[in-house]
């Protein structure tokens, strides 16, 4: 068997501890999106990239289009801030969360963020695109997290009220020694986090 190796194009912007998003739905195209991450000087992005593969950036086809590109301004980013390695999961098929995070490249001050990674439009429209949501914080401005977290663990789950996802771990040292719930859950239908006491 015969494998072609193709040339793809370097991001828009060089990050490091940034998250790939994979395609939500294959059949609207194969496109990817990266979320977060820092620039060699450790200042956070907070601009999306979108990667589609089925574009090609060589200059002597008649119809070329970067495979890097920004995404439209309705499905970009709503701003800052950033995060340096948030954990991701996807608590549904086709949509993503994002979770916390750091502040800074490295070992700064945890996060209580979080985003969604979802397709726009129908899945048989072939014109939608992976498109950004952040969430809001909660009324008294904390979170949307119960708990910033960084080098947290996050996975899908079937919880009682339904589909959803679990974070674990991730906590400050004064974060523990308050006491704070060590695993939460991402309820999808809510789009809400709630704390999870371990027995």
């Amino acid at each position: 068997t015969r494998h072609t190796l193709m040339s793809v194009q370097n991001p828009l912007t060089a990050r490091h501890g940034a998250v790939l998003v994979p395609s939500a739905d294959a059949q609207a195209g194969e496109q990817a999106l990266l979320w977060g991450g820092a620039s060699g000087a450790g200042q956070l992005y907070t601009s999306a990239e979108n990667f589609d593969p089925s574009q090609t950036s060589d200059p002597t086809q008649p119809a070329a289009t970067p495979q890097w590109a920004e995404p439209s301004p309705e499905v970009r980013d709503a701003g800052p801030p950033g995060a340096y390695l948030p954990a991701m999961a996807e608590p549904t098929d086709g949509v993503f969360v994002l979770t916390g995070g750091s502040s800074m490249a490295g070992d700064g001050p945890a996060l209580a963020q979080a985003v969604l990674v979802q397709r726009t439009g129908g899945s048989a429209d072939t014109a939608s695109k992976l498109g950004v949501t952040r969430l809001p914080p909660a009324i008294d401005g904390t979170g949307p997290l119960v708990v910033p977290r960084y080098q947290h663990s996050a996975s899908r789950a079937t919880l009682p009220s339904g589909a959803g996802a679990l974070l674990f771990g991730g906590l400050s040292a004064a974060d523990a020694m308050a006491g704070k719930p060590v695993t939460e859950a991402f309820l999808a239908d809510k789009k809400t986090f709630e704390a999870i006491i371990l027995q």
